[in-house]
């Protein structure tokens, strides 16, 4: 045999000699392992630690670890490590959600979510295996209520024209028609998830005495049912408001409360006043006052305040056949009048003065009047005791002056004016300075001796100078004929609750 191969087979034995003799010698593994030729020390992954409950939008703080192969923190480490939502559903991470390593652990302590729901982490860094916790890790809850809203609202009141039924208006001690609803929610939007005692009161009605009856509910879910509202008294356009102890106020949309309503008339010659059941104007009526021959012509008319007729007054402004102007007050019921009074200002009455518009705001019955003439032209208040003006401001616009009517079912009430001797429009008027903001300046473009808030359905109705009642669109100031040529040259309601 060849040396060389000789040699081959020699040494190859005792490699398989050696082989043998050491895997088994003592029974122990020695094949070399990845740790062997691995530093064990190295950063290779990282890792979360516990995640406490929170309330939405409440700061809350997690941290994570850079570990070794071993699963120790690797103290050395500064990388900068991410954290984020795995899946969001539309919630928002705020906070700072990037962090360098301190000694191998990344502290977030400014964190939060916006709303509520259970969420999963996940934390990212460069070389490093990322780490992710378990789902619904953290438990996002609501947190106290914020905000508030009616979920259903009360029925929409009658249209111009319609008589109230049992779906589009709220009959005294009878349930609503349908279940009024309000939500609770936090700050961040999220239902409330813990009870709220949510309390419903009147907000706006034109009686003053509005009471309400299962008014009163818990929520469940973030919503509370009122399945036995009622209104137990009071009656008119009225308007509720929603609140918990700690949210702010929602207010309703405006309803209306069945009852008898009337338009008072008055023709523009002749101090003559009657009474109609409305909307059926210029059907059978009273005529509940005949003011004549004392006064020569009424130039204004209000309802006072609201109530049963024995409680009721009518405001009259008639110019006495041979002297000054006054203000008269009415029974709504007998036509009786309660009280003359010259209408003065500065103390004095004046024959030439021009009352143009007279009005009652029926949230405090405080009497307004637009004057004209040898004094100050602009709004004023009247005392309906001693007549006395008071002058609150000049509109600062031409288009002011026929007609004068209070919006008074909305949260910042106003005055609406028609146009003056030389211009047309709608107007707004401030309550407190007088003062005159064009709501439009071509319509209406009548000549308008009267105007009146329906208190059925917050409708704008005008009389013109023809006699016609119309409605008038609070945006635009277009009008619509609602009755022709009715023979009256102003216009007020009055809403009887029995």
């Amino acid at each position: 045999m060849p040396l060389r191969r000789v040699l081959s087979y020699f040494v190859a034995s005792v490699l398989a000699i050696l082989f043998i003799g050491c895997g088994s010698s003592s029974g122990t593994n020695n094949y070399p392992t990845f740790q062997t030729f691995q530093n064990a020390d190295a950063p290779v992954r990282l890792s979360f630690v516990t995640l406490p409950q929170r309330a939405a939008n409440s700061p809350f703080s997690l941290t994570v670890a850079v570990l070794d192969h071993n699963g120790k923190v690797v103290t050395t480490d500064t990388r900068a490590i991410t954290v984020s939502l795995v899946n969001p559903n539309g919630a928002t991470l705020s906070g700072t959600t990037t962090k360098n390593a301190v000694g191998g652990i990344a502290t977030f302590n400014n964190l939060s979510i916006d709303k509520t729901g259970q969420y999963a982490f996940r934390a990212t860094a460069d070389g490093l295996i990322s780490a992710q916790t378990a789902d619904q890790q953290l438990t996002i809850t609501s947190s106290t209520p914020g905000q508030i809203k009616f979920l259903v609202q009360p029925p929409a009141p009658p249209a111009t024209g319609t008589a109230p039924n049992a779906t589009n208006s709220v009959t005294k001690n009878t349930n609503f028609p349908n279940t009024i609803q309000v939500e609770v929610r936090d700050a961040n939007g999220n239902l409330v998830s813990t009870a709220s005692t949510v309390q419903i009161v009147v907000a706006n009605d034109p009686t003053g005495n509005t009471t309400l009856s299962g008014n009163s509910a818990v929520t469940v879910n973030g919503v509370a049912s009122f399945p036995n509202l009622q209104v137990k008294t009071g009656g008119g356009i009225t308007v509720l408001a929603a609140a918990t102890s700690s949210s702010n106020v929602a207010v309703s949309n405006p309803f209306f409360v069945n009852g008898e309503l009337y338009a008072y008339l008055a023709p523009g010659a002749g101090a003559l006043l009657r009474r109609q059941v409305f909307p059926t104007v210029g059907a059978a009526n009273d005529t509940i006052a005949v003011l004549a021959p004392a006064y020569g012509q009424i130039r204004g008319i209000a309802t006072l305040t609201h109530g049963t007729f024995a409680q009721g007054r009518i405001l009259v402004v008639a110019d006495q056949a041979m002297g000054n102007t006054q203000l008269l007050t009415i029974n709504a019921d007998t036509g009786a009048i309660v009280n003359a009074v010259d209408i003065t200002v500065g103390g004095t009455p004046n024959a030439a003065m021009q009352v143009t518009g007279l009005t009652v705001n029926p949230a405090d019955s405080k009497v307004y009047a637009y004057i004209a003439g040898p004094v100050a032209n602009g709004v004023y208040t009247l005392n309906p005791t001693s007549g006395a003006a008071t002058f609150v401001g000049a509109t600062g616009l031409a288009n002011t002056g026929e007609g004068l009517a209070v919006e008074s079912f909305v949260e910042n009430k106003f005055l609406y004016t028609a146009g003056g001797a030389t211009a047309n429009g709608l107007s707004s008027l401030s309550l407190t300075a007088g003062t005159g903001t064009a709501i439009t300046t071509t319509n209406p473009t009548q000549l308008f001796t009267s105007l009146a808030v329906n208190p059925f359905n917050t409708d704008l109705f005008g009389v013109d100078s023809a006699t016609n009642i119309v409605t008038i669109n609070k945006t635009t100031g277009a009008t619509t004929t609602f009755f022709p040529t009715s023979g009256a040259s102003f216009i007020t309601f009055f809403s009887r609750q029995n």
